[in-house]
């Protein structure tokens, strides 16, 4: 990458990983107030009503990605006029989708019956808890797309800086509110409020820094540029109805098979394993716009350059995370809340596998994104979503709650894991794609295998003091994983090459 897409990539992914540390501290600090002061079956609505409108932003219909993508060009080549067009575009169609949202949330309301059970200890009105959380999702759209041109723009840290402000502020107001009246209509209401001032506030800092935003435009689109941007959006669409439904499919299949207060139990364990794959996948998120410019101005050899760092990067990741989830996850349930929150082991396993595969599948979701790969395998993500919704039903029969998760780990196998990457050797490096079948074959061995022999090493761990136990686990997780991962690739040439990078960004992060 040159000078100026390392420089924002340094401000991105530092400011990235303190947003998302921030998050990781208040998503723990209110689910513990949830539990203690609410109860297991209020974090279990909210969990599922959380997944419910995730399904309902497939309004949103891939604009975001699609809009990212068309202002890569115009954003390198300073053309503002073009800006303006393509933004214009986006403020009405999130006006639309706005109130898209809000309609299907009132239609899905008489339905709430059927997927809300097993909660006699909710005596606040299920109605009206989902309206609060589809006025809030619907309030966003209204203002949080102007972020979208920071974030194209290399400037997504801005974004994040206001974000980590704005989270310390709701974080100590929504605690407030729960300690003090433990009422959860008020921390709803709150809740919404503090959403709608963020997004207020981004959109003015957008307005600052762009003051195109703010002047009227007339000039439109031509046929040409309008025809492959929704043509880009219907492909895309595919992809984020399919995500949208599969990332919901779960909560939606437990709580109406195997009841709400399932959903509340397994969140706790879906909070730590989201919480640390968003977090290691911040540094992937904020490289994006840093690929799509590398993808408007650089030759496939290149970008296969990059592309081979940050594959080595996300099997590092990857590997360090899949043996700390395995080992500590359950120790650190029982110190944070009890022995009764427990899940089994397999559980634990099925969520480390599906981890596994979301950390490894990052690096060619940036690359076919930046290259605009969404009309080729748009039917992919629709196979996957079939695939899992016929599993998930039949698995939670025999199987419970491992059922469901293995269904999504099935689906994502026999689909996203093996043609994504196809598709971008194919389309972007015109290299052979044995190559990266073979590598990636090699690092699931390594993985697996550190995950036996760490877990057995620390089956050993029992000093009778669970605190002291944890830690040195930790340790133990730490050391062995990463220790085998530099023993075996510390003399190749991905593993130079990124050393070489990594100290060239923190250099040019001193003289930032």
């Amino acid at each position: 990458m040159n000078n100026s897409r390392s420089r924002n990539s340094v401000k991105n992914i530092g400011y990235s990983l303190g947003f998302q540390i921030v998050t990781i501290l208040s998503s723990f600090i209110m689910k513990t107030l949830f539990i203690k002061t609410l109860g297991i079956q209020y974090t279990g609505v909210s969990t599922l009503f959380t997944d419910i409108l995730t399904v309902l932003s497939v309004a949103e219909l891939g604009f975001s990605t699609a809009i990212a993508y068309a202002l890569y060009r115009p954003l390198s080549d300073n053309d503002t006029l073009q800006i303006s067009k393509i933004m214009n575009v986006y403020k009405w169609v999130y006006r639309c989708v706005a109130g898209g949202i809000l309609l299907m949330g009132i239609c899905c309301i008489p339905f709430l019956g059927f997927l809300v059970k097993d909660v006699p200890d909710i005596k606040e009105n299920i109605a009206l808890i989902f309206f609060l959380f589809v006025f809030k999702t619907s309030c966003s759209y209204l203002l949080i797309y102007k972020a979208t041109l920071l974030e194209a723009n290399q400037q997504k840290n801005i974004v994040h800086k206001i974000s980590i402000v704005f989270l310390v502020y709701s974080t100590t107001i929504e605690s407030v509110i729960l300690l003090v009246f433990n009422n959860y209509l008020l921390y709803l209401i709150i809740s919404v409020i503090n959403e709608i001032l963020k997004n207020f506030i981004i959109s003015k800092y957008s307005e600052k820094k762009f003051p195109l935003l703010k002047q009227p435009c007339t000039e439109k689109l031509s046929k040409p540029e309008r025809k492959e941007m929704f043509g880009n959006v219907r492909a895309l669409a595919l992809y984020k109805i399919s995500w949208a439904l599969q990332k919901g499919l779960d909560s939606i299949v437990i709580s109406a098979l195997l009841g709400t207060g399932m959903v509340g139990f397994l969140s706790y364990y879906k909070l730590i394993v989201n919480n640390i794959d968003r977090l290691f996948g911040q540094v992937f998120e904020a490289m994006k716009p840093s690929v799509g410019n590398l993808a408007a101005s650089e030759t496939p050899d290149k970008q296969h350059e990059v592309f081979n760092f940050m594959s080595v990067a996300s099997f590092a990741i990857g590997n360090f995370i899949s043996v700390a989830l395995l080992v500590l996850i359950n120790p650190f349930i029982e110190i944070w809340l009890g022995k009764e929150y427990l899940l089994g082991m397999d559980i634990v396993c099925i969520l480390t596998v599906n981890t596994y595969i979301l950390t490894m599948v990052r690096p060619y979701e940036c690359f076919r994104l930046a290259n605009g790969l969404f009309v080729q395998g748009k039917y992919r993500p629709v196979i996957m979503f079939i695939i899992n919704l016929g599993l998930a039903i039949p698995f939670a029969w025999w199987w419970g709650i491992f059922g469901v998760l293995l269904a999504t780990v099935v689906s994502r196998v026999t689909t996203h894991v093996w043609y994504d990457p196809w598709l971008i050797y194919k389309h972007v490096f015109h290299r052979p794609f044995i190559n990266y079948i073979l590598k990636r074959s090699l690092y699931l061995c390594i993985v697996a295998a550190n995950c036996a022999a760490t877990f057995f090493v620390c089956c050993f761990i029992n000093t009778g003091a669970i605190y002291v136990d944890f830690i040195i686990k930790f340790f133990i997780c730490t050391l062995l994983p990463n220790g085998i991962f530099w023993l075996l690739f510390h003399k190749t040439p991905e593993f130079k090459q990124g050393k070489m990078y990594v100290k060239s960004l923190i250099k040019r992060k001193k003289k930032i």
